[in-house]
């Protein structure tokens, strides 16, 4: 049983020693160390390099078509498809 959720962004693995002991006389033990995996998870956000939530940019009018106007940087860290980020006009 978990105490406390995992985060994999914080923490991606952890070493365990499981130990199992019968309730003979005498007792008997056996022991076996293990390494869990924690998976990633789609529970971030994209995180955008400026704080601000809102852009602007002037564009001349005889401006090429096909010219950059703005760009933004984000980034996600969850991993794999869960940490990509894509732009979507709207």
């Amino acid at each position: 049983m978990l105490r406390e959720r995992l985060d994999r962004e914080s923490r991606d693995a952890y070493a365990l020693t499981l130990l199992a002991v019968d309730g003979g006389d005498p007792a008997r033990s056996a022991s076996l160390r293990m390494r869990v995996s924690v998976s990633d998870e789609n529970d971030n956000g994209p995180e955008f390099s400026v704080t601000s939530q809102q852009y602007e940019a002037s564009v001349n009018e005889n401006q090429p078509i096909g010219s950059s106007v703005l760009q933004v940087r984000a980034r996600d860290p969850d991993l794999g498809p869960n940490g990509q980020v894509i732009a979507k006009g709207g």
